[in-house]
């Protein structure tokens, strides 16, 4: 119990070995039991040094193979990792102004490098998986959304006619540049079902009202609008998620109101600086192409420093 303690506040961080950390005091029960047959303490002599060394030989035999193709993958991966990382910076010093399109990237490099969002730590935001990417990675749901990484067609496709984006492929060591290859690619144009609000690609789905990006966030006013594509099924809902700053809420919870394509739904508050807030949506919208959103917080605040009024930041627009 000693030894899982300190790790049990860590309730979303779930790794195996965890639970390895107990079996420490077997180890060295086996490590103390080998010693003391190898002395000649023990009863046996001959005999129990030849146990203890069948014991080790069998224990070498199971797991140094293991350990050395889990060290030979380890390294792989790392140095996998940091070329893209590399790479990416490189990409990025070449194109600065533009968001960044990566194609070819498959379960292992997902989820011991995109997953993590490793290129904020050169300044990069909008770094995006080519659409059609989560279906060559392997879901892991308890670990994250492969989907919240990809960039959907109508973005993408929008984003290269404007010249906004470059795209690379990164299979091979170095990364290689494809985008006038993947621009003459077919792809799909329905508008998205989610909408990264705080994205510069998604700006044509994005009203006039709309405060300019801000980093991985976008300010709304009081009031705003947006383009998204309507449920696929029934009984999927709208998703709104962002954050709400202190201010906001010291009069109480911050009521939110939506309309979508004229009909307002049933209200909603918020009532946490970190929120994601659920809106049923009518029957009526399955199958539209596309729907229109308004999207109004009941009050404003002007910080000091600041002449804008804000209402709350944005986060994602989500039909799911």
């Amino acid at each position: 119990m000693a030894v899982i303690a300190p790790v049990l506040p860590l309730r979303d961080h779930m790794t195996e070995y965890y639970v390895y950390l107990p079996v420490i005091g077997l180890c060295w029960l086996g490590g103390w039991a080998m010693a003391e047959a190898w002395s000649g303490s023990t009863a046996g002599g001959a005999r129990a040094k030849a146990l203890a060394t069948a014991v080790a030989a069998l224990y070498a035999f199971l797991v140094v193979p293991e350990a050395v193709a889990t060290t030979a993958w380890n390294h792989r991966i790392s140095v996998r990792v940091r070329n893209l990382v590399e790479s990416v910076a490189q990409a990025h010093e070449l194109h600065p102004a533009k968001s960044i399109l990566l194609d070819g990237v498959d379960t292992d490099l997902f989820w011991n490098a995109i997953l993590d969002r490793p290129f904020r730590l050169i300044g990069l935001d909008h770094v995006y998986l080519t659409p059609g990417s989560e279906r060559r990675i392997e879901a892991h749901p308890e670990l994250g959304n492969v989907s919240n990484y990809v960039l959907p067609p109508d973005v993408a496709g929008n984003a290269l006619k404007r010249d906004e984006v470059v795209v690379y492929d990164v299979r091979g060591p170095r990364l290689r540049n494809i985008t006038s290859l993947y621009a003459a690619m077919p792809r799909d144009t329905r508008l998205p079902a989610r909408v990264d609000v705080a994205s510069p690609l998604t700006q044509y789905l994005l009203g006039p009202e709309w405060y300019a990006a801000d980093g991985d966030h976008r300010w709304m006013p009081k009031r705003a609008t947006l383009r998204i594509a309507g449920p696929s099924a029934a009984g999927q809902k709208l998703y709104l998620a962002g954050q709400c700053p202190e201010e906001q809420l010291r009069n109480g919870p911050l009521p939110v109101t939506v309309t979508v394509d004229g009909s307002t739904l049933a209200p909603a508050a918020i009532r946490e600086n970190v929120f994601e807030l659920a809106f049923a949506l009518p029957d009526t919208l399955v199958g539209k192409p596309e729907i229109h959103l308004v999207v109004e917080v009941s009050r404003v605040f002007r910080p000091a420093s600041d002449p804008r009024d804000l209402g709350v930041v944005f986060g994602v627009v989500e039909v799911r």
